[in-house]
């Protein structure tokens, strides 16, 4: 996979490729960002289940569906800035 644009590059495009071009920056930021919270994720959906069985409640979800619901909540409101 090619790298983006260096800042530098991007100066020496027009305004629409430029922000298009932060545009995409910021959408590599924000998809890493959300790779790095799924182990964190993982733990605190497993703690809460551990919590239920001590409790004797059935689980009732999985750590794919709570995936997808990660995944489709982070495409409708961005995560937050550094």
């Amino acid at each position: 996979m090619e790298a983006w644009p260096s800042r530098a590059t991007l100066r020496r495009y027009g305004e629409v490729t430029r922000k298009y071009g932060k545009l995409l920056n910021e959408l590599e930021s924000v998809l890493r960002k959300g790779k790095n919270l799924l182990a964190d994720i993982n733990r605190l959906e497993r703690l809460a289940m551990n919590m239920k069985a001590l409790k004797g409640e059935e689980s009732t979800g999985t750590d794919a569906e709570a995936c997808a619901y990660l995944m489709t909540a982070s495409l409708t409101q961005p995560l937050g800035h550094d």
